[in-house]
């Protein structure tokens, strides 16, 4: 359902702000919800076109505001390294992608957001030109809301890190102008599928960008008023490294490029200090929480209620699935619901289910800069119509229902009933992606991803000599 014609979601229970959930209907006209109605009946002259949702929860689509598409064909390749080691891994699974293998990426990782109700994702793909150009058409193919970061460097993995070897390359294509990469692919795609694909600046970290690469990105951000989406200080290493690089800190040397504001998201930020903390919040730049990734490259826990404290605006992304786990965002509400509440010692201060919903929805919808001019990420009237609808009927999860919030995030077996982005139902659990065959793409990303992992072999070993390269230095070092 879609175009100017109104309809309604009937029956639904609806979060409000004091009263919890109530029965009522939302009214839908274009692309943004015109009317929400509490415990009231049907009336007349009530458009007829409707969904009966009696049962069901309506809540705002969430928001993955961090994941790598290129790792939906990789999953489960390589496990129990840390970052250093597994990026060369991730690498290999990655460089030979055909633009077939990347449109099947991001298909079937559009089937897991929308079974999650995922109705917005931002995606930081390594890719070429070429391929960026495939990611971006089969994202449009969705119907979801994206963002694309294509994830830019101008140097060398190992370089990076200060280890000196032949066998180095960057995290993605080395372009010779990377900035233009992201600069010249906005132009083409920004704004295309009527506004759903949007575009930002993703260089990759500070230590593997050049001063130079990075000013060039806070200019053309400034200028065009792109976001600005990194990862930072995701490692101790990366942590020893930048404070061996930058005499004033990583933080306030981003600071000093022009790099934080409101339009700039963060990624990871496992081990910031207080004073950094300090510095982003009042910056304005957002940070993006990433728990399940932390946790299985073994990079640590970031210190998520002290931004919150420090007036940060904290969001949340699942991460690849190569590294991540999954692309569900729940995934992602559970830890952060659960792990600080082992950090903080006042138990008076642990999340509350609340407080993590909103790090899922409104706040990554603000960290990616899609908060205006029609808000995202709650229902309202006069928001973007993106709502996922999710039956709790029959499920003892919700028996009895208590506190349907904290019961959703803990719950981890409930799949989205129907997914609306922009007042267009795009998924629907009976009828899968209203735009797509999902048992097509399901069948032929498994025999790409097989094949693709085949091709790499090759590279995969040259991972392998890398990995047994940083053993000896670690070894050395130590």
């Amino acid at each position: 359902m879609a175009g100017s014609e109104p309809w309604t979601i009937r029956q639904a229970l609806i979060p409000t702000a004091d009263r919890g959930f109530c029965k009522g209907d939302i009214r839908i006209r274009g692309d943004k919800i015109e009317e929400i109605r509490l415990d009231a009946p049907t009336r007349e002259g009530d458009s007829p076109r409707s969904i009966v949702a009696d049962g069901m929860v309506a809540l705002p689509g969430l928001v993955n505001a961090h994941v790598h598409s290129h790792g939906v064909l990789s999953k489960a390749v390589v496990e129990g390294f840390p970052l250093e080691v597994w990026s060369h891994y991730a690498k290999a699974g990655r460089e030979l992608m055909s633009e077939e293998d990347v449109r099947y990426a991001c298909l079937l990782a559009s089937v897991e957001l929308m079974r999650a109700g995922v109705s917005t994702v931002l995606d930081h793909p390594y890719y070429d030109r070429r391929r960026l150009d495939a990611c971006a058409k089969a994202w449009g193919e969705t119907g979801l809301r994206v963002v694309v970061a294509p994830s830019i460097a101008d140097k060398g993995m190992l370089e990076s890190i200060g280890v000196s070897s032949g066998d180095d390359s960057a995290p993605g294509p080395m372009e010779e102008d990377p900035a233009g990469l992201c600069e010249s692919f906005a132009r083409d795609w920004s704004g295309a599928f009527d506004g759903r694909l949007r575009v930002m600046y993703g260089p990759s970290a500070p230590h593997r960008c050049s001063d130079g690469l990075l000013r060039r990105v806070a200019d053309g951000s400034s200028r065009s008023g792109l976001g600005v989406h990194l990862h930072l200080l995701e490692t101790r290493t990366q942590a020893r490294i930048c404070r061996q690089s930058y005499e004033r800190g990583v933080v306030r040397h981003l600071d000093s490029l022009g790099l934080l504001n409101p339009r700039t998201s963060l990624v990871h930020c496992v081990w910031l200090d207080p004073e950094e903390i300090e510095v982003i919040a009042r910056s304005g730049a957002s940070v993006v929480h990433v728990p399940a990734s932390n946790l299985l490259l073994g990079s640590g826990i970031a210190p998520v209620k002290s931004m919150v404290r420090a007036g940060v605006n904290v969001c949340l992304g699942t991460d690849g699935p190569n590294c991540g786990g999954s692309l569900d965002l729940r995934d992602s509400m559970r830890l952060a619901l659960l792990l600080h509440r082992v950090t903080e010692g006042d138990y008076e201060d642990w999340p509350s289910a609340r407080s993590v919903f909103q790090l899922g929805t409104r706040n990554g919808a603000y960290a990616l800069g899609l908060d205006a001019p029609a808000p995202l990420g709650v229902l309202r009237e006069g928001a973007k119509a993106d709502i996922a609808l999710f039956d709790l009927r029959n499920k003892p999860e919700f028996v009895p229902n208590n506190d349907l919030l904290l019961q959703f995030i803990l719950a981890g077996s409930v799949e989205c009933e129907t997914l609306v982005v922009d007042g267009e139902v795009i998924y629907t659990r009976e009828g899968g992606p209203a735009r797509f065959e999902e048992a097509e793409i399901m069948e032929t990303a498994g025999r790409l991803g097989t094949d693709l992992i085949r091709r790499s072999r090759a590279l995969y070993d040259g991972a392998e000599r890398v990995r047994r390269l940083l053993h000896a230095v670690a070894a050395k070092d130590t």
